[in-house]
């Protein structure tokens, strides 16, 4: 029997916003396909405070938001220390993933079924 062939998708995404000098910046990378942003990955950045920080985002990092929106680029608010986490979901009004609440639900999972077959 013939396997079929099954398509594959992938979303290019940028993990740390730092390499987005500015916004001409990402509204070239858009152009060549960028679709989802992490404004932030470890400690201070250019837009946001990430893992192992603390603070909101800076301006710059609003502005980004703002043009992310418009664009409908995903936000993954993954490495966002909490502080900007929850500033970033006050102000951002379009999709957004994070891999965090992925393992935190996977973990619930494991741990619910291992107390149930107790």
């Amino acid at each position: 029997m013939k396997a079929k062939k099954k398509a594959i998708g992938f979303i290019l995404s940028l993990e740390g916003a730092d390499s987005l000098i500015t916004l001409d910046h990402l509204h070239r990378a858009y152009e060549y396909g960028l679709r989802a942003i992490g404004p932030a990955h470890y400690g201070p950045g250019r837009y946001a405070n990430g893992t192992d920080a603390t603070g909101k985002m800076n301006e710059n990092g609003l502005h980004l938001l703002k043009e992310m929106e418009k664009l409908n680029i995903i936000l993954d608010a993954t490495h966002l220390c909490d502080d900007a986490f929850w500033q970033a979901m006050d102000h951002f009004h379009g999709h957004a993933i994070g891999q965090v609440i992925i393992i935190a639900v996977h973990w619930w999972i494991i741990t619910a079924s291992s107390a149930m077959n107790k």
